[in-house]
This record gives C-alpha cells, structure tokens and sequence, in this order.
C-alpha cells in the first residue's frame, strides 16, 4: 500500500463524496513532517493483519521482502504431516489478499523429497524471486544451505542451477539465514550468509546458480571464531559494497553469548580494518546478547536491534571486547543485571569502522523500557535517520530463543527511536496481540517500504476440542502517521481533528522508510 500522500484530485473527489463534516477534515491541513507520530495497525491491509493456511499443517513465516508496488514476498515452511516440510513462498497484493497470478493462489512450494524451508527472500530486478534457506538432512546426513530460484509465476527458473535449486555442501552443518544482492564496480553477484556449523559461512553465486570464483576462495568464505554457537543472523551491505554479518557468538568457559560483527571486503575477504582483524564482539549484558536485526545508514553506520537476557537497568554502557580473533580474555558488560529470568531490547549503533558511535545514545547504547520481559524483534531506519524497533512481550515468562509463550499470547508494538539515540515519549503505537502461540517460533522478520512496517511470523488458532489448531502464517502491517490522523480501510489519510478550512493539499506520510 502506497499512503505517502494523497494527490490534490483524490482529496477533492474524496472531499465531494463525504459528509460535511468530513468535508471540512479532509481539505484542511496536511499532516506535518515534525508533528508527533503514531504506530496504528493499517486498516486497507486487511485490518492490520493477514493469515493464511497454506495445507492444513503447521505453516511458519520465517522472512519477507517488499517490492515498490506494495506486494510482499513472504517465506518460510509448510509442514505435509509424514513428508516432513516443504519450502514455501507466498506473494500479498498491498491490500494484504494473496495474488491469484503467482502459483496457486498465490503460494509456492519446494519439495526436494526431504524437508526444506526458506530463511530469507530477495526480489531481483527482473522481478525473479530468490529463496535461501535449508535442506534438512536425513538420519546420519547434516544439513546443507539450500537456493531456490523463480519466475515471476512461480515457477522454478530452470536457467539456476538444477531445476531451479541449488544445494549447497559446505561439509558440515549448514544453514542460510539471508541472500541478497551484491553490486560492485558492475559485477552483480548473488551472497549467501549463514553458518557452517559455528563458522560464519558466505557463499557467492553466479546468475546460473554456479559458485562466483571472485568471490572468496572457489566462491566460499568462512570465518573461524573462538567461540561457539549462533553466528550469522543478519547482513547489512555498506554503501562501498562491503558486508556486515551481525549475530552472537558464545563463550564455552561461562555458557554467555556475545554480540559479534564481522566485515567482509567486496572479494570475499575479511577486512582487516574493521575492529580487531575484521570482528567486533560486544559484551552488552555480560550474559546472553543475541542480534535479531541490523540496517545500515548512507553514511555506513551499522544500528543492531539486540535481545538481552537477563535484563539491564544502569551502567556505563557495553564492553567492546577488540582482542585478536585468535581469542582473548573477555571483559564483563557494562549493564547491571536486574533479573537474570528477564530479557530486554537494546539497540546499538556502530561507526563504519566497528566502533560505538558515541552520538547515539549512551556510549552507542540505547535500552528501550518497557513493561516486563521483552525482546527485539526488528528494526528499520526511515530516511531521517529515526529507526523504528518492532518489540515483543509475552505475557508470561517465556525462552526468548523460541519464543513460546506459556499463556499463549505475544504483544507486538512499535518503538521510534531518534538520530541521536533517544527513545520518542511522545511516539505511541497499537498493540498486536497474537494468540494460541503454543508451538510458536516468534516474530521471525520486519520490513519497511514507504511509511508501513511489516512484520511476519506465525500464530496458531484458538484452542478447539481441547487442542491449538496447527500455526499458519500471520502477516501484520503497521502504519507510521501523524497523530492527528488516521487511515481509511480505503487507504485516504483523514485527519481526527478540526482545523482551519483551506484547499485540498498533497498530504505526505511523516515517514518515509524508502523504496
């Protein structure tokens, strides 16, 4: 959905159609780009929220990406009982129905005769559709990062790799968390970011599917950490072209997790220049620290979204750890533990070398407050430099790793956060309330285009015979307005308030998230 601004003759046709007093609303003042904002659930999509059954079985969005007509790619897993899962793309028209034009009835699905499921999508210019993610191995057999291809159709592109698939052997366990596309000097390249089992594993690939030998060594990077478990999450591209994996990296000695950051030169290579031989990790609680979402800036600043467990409330800020990346004695976070049972959202911004950015926050630190345990699950950056978090917050005590909330209900709200690092007091949102999360994996990824931010995940029914229906995917579209108005289920923006009669007028968004 496009609701930027409405044109002057849609607001005059608008105005001729409404009752008087809307009349009077409509052709008053447009909203300011300073006015205060809100968060609202966006009434055109569907009231706020889509879901969708894609067989019967449980169904789990994993990611998403937005294209500039308003349409969102969703992928993920469709579970088919005893044949295990099978990947699954789904493409939304803006108004959030499914598009009868891409496969049947707007859904896809990958069965390779094991279970696959997708992690990331990325929409290529032509309009072709990439998925990556995993294909699960069998008995004894590890898993291996999985890239499949489509048409616009929803066909598989036969011209990628085999059939349109590619399977992706890194010799131990591996698995894809995001693909994107990686321009540089007129070389175009397709990058797969993950793991090999507790490496950061990049692979570069070709148009057809083949492995870009300019890329890495044969195509391949992977990044040896002395530490354990969870790295790879998210990828940013700096505008030189040169790539951010964000993630968490944990410590055997003491069972924490640290948040890590790792640059990569536009060959493949670790850049040496950024923090201490190419890696930055960061002890922000001195416990668990796990890095849901990153976005760059035009000016190459890395802002990470992170989920702190065990809580924080004072101190001087987190310890970046810049020991060689052979390992190193490791300093304690610089946050007091408030309950080592709770878990908070924190937000850090890096300068382009791998430093804390000291204008941001409190020594490149901002902790969101909020009622209870809650975590971060996204983030996006508008063009002014805000960035917009999307947290979550169970109702009962529950792992922030899956999720799972014990009552069966998960909050989700937006959070804006100022250039210079200060949560906006006056910046309220809706709340989203998902339901029956029993066997829920969470809010798995937020988008923004425009002034809508989009978040995908899974929610499971209402209990009936005494059981939870299986979760299907939920698609949920925040709007970023002023506070002085509200959206139509037509899309108009109309104000709530009363002004000073004047002429219809373009009325722009007080956001703009790009694209």
């Amino acid at each position: 959905m496009t609701v930027s601004f409405l044109p002057s003759r849609v607001a005059a046709k608008a105005c001729a159609l409404l009752v008087p007093v809307w009349v009077l609303f409509l052709c008053t003042n447009a909203p300011s780009a300073h006015a205060q904002q809100r968060a609202i659930l966006d009434p055109s999509f569907r009231g706020g929220a889509v879901t969708t059954d894609v067989a019967g079985g449980a169904d789990v969005g994993y990611a998403l990406a937005l294209q500039k007509d308003g349409s969102a790619w969703v992928t993920g897993r469709a579970f088919e009982g005893q044949g295990g899962a099978n990947l699954l793309l789904l493409r939304y028209r803006e108004d959030g129905g499914l598009d009868p034009s891409f496969g049947s009835s707007g859904m896809s699905t990958v069965d390779l005769g094991r279970s696959e499921y997708g992690q990331s999508v990325l929409v290529q210019a032509d309009g072709r559709i990439v998925v990556a993610g995993v294909f699960e191995g069998g008995g004894d057999e590890l898993h291996n990062i999985l890239v499949v291809r489509f048409r616009p159709n929803g066909e598989l592109d036969p011209t990628f790799g085999t059939n349109g698939s590619v399977v992706i052997d890194l010799g131990g366990t591996d698995v894809a968390h995001a693909v994107f596309e990686h321009k540089t000097r007129g070389h175009t390249r397709l990058v797969v970011a993950g793991t090999r089992n507790e490496q950061i594993a990049l692979v570069g690939l070709r148009a057809n599917g083949r492995r870009d030998s300019t890329f890495g060594r044969n195509g391949v990077v992977t990044t040896d950490l002395p530490y354990r478990g969870h790295v790879g999450r998210t990828v940013v591209q700096q505008p030189d072209g040169r790539i951010v994996v964000a993630g968490a990296a944990g410590r055997s000695e003491n069972g924490t997790f640290d948040l890590v950051l790792a640059r990569y030169r536009v060959d493949g290579q670790l850049d040496r220049s950024f923090g201490r031989n190419g890696v930055v990790t960061t002890a922000v609680s001195g416990r668990v620290d796990l890095a849901q979402s990153a976005v760059v800036g035009p000016d190459g600043r890395i802002a990470v979204a992170v989920t702190v467990v065990g809580g924080v409330t004072s101190g001087a800020g987190p310890v970046v750890d810049t020991s060689p990346t052979t390992g190193g004695p490791r300093e304690p976070g610089g946050f007091e533990i408030d309950d080592p049972g709770t878990y908070h959202a924190v937000v850090l911004r890096y300068l382009p070398d791998g430093r804390l950015d000291p204008a941001f926050g409190t020594n490149g630190t901002v902790r969101i407050a909020a009622e209870g345990s809650h975590v971060a699950r996204g983030v996006v950056r508008s063009t002014d430099g805000s960035l917009y978090v999307v947290i979550g917050r169970d109702i009962s005590a529950a792992s922030p790793s899956s999720g799972r909330s014990a009552s069966g209900r998960h909050e989700l709200r937006v959070v804006r956060i100022t250039p210079d690092g200060a949560v906006d007091p006056d910046f309220v949102s809706d709340t989203f309330t998902v339901q029956a999360m029993s066997g829920w994996r969470g809010t798995q990824a937020v988008a923004a285009r425009d002034n809508t931010i989009l978040v995908i995940g899974s929610a499971v029914g209402e209990h009936r015979g005494g059981e939870h229906r299986a979760p299907d995917v939920q698609l949920i579209r925040f709007a970023v307005i002023d506070r002085d108005w509200t959206i139509l289920p037509t899309g108009l923006y109309v104000p709530i308030r009363l002004s000073e009669n004047g002429p219809p007028r373009r009325i722009p968004a007080p956001v703009d998230f790009g694209q």
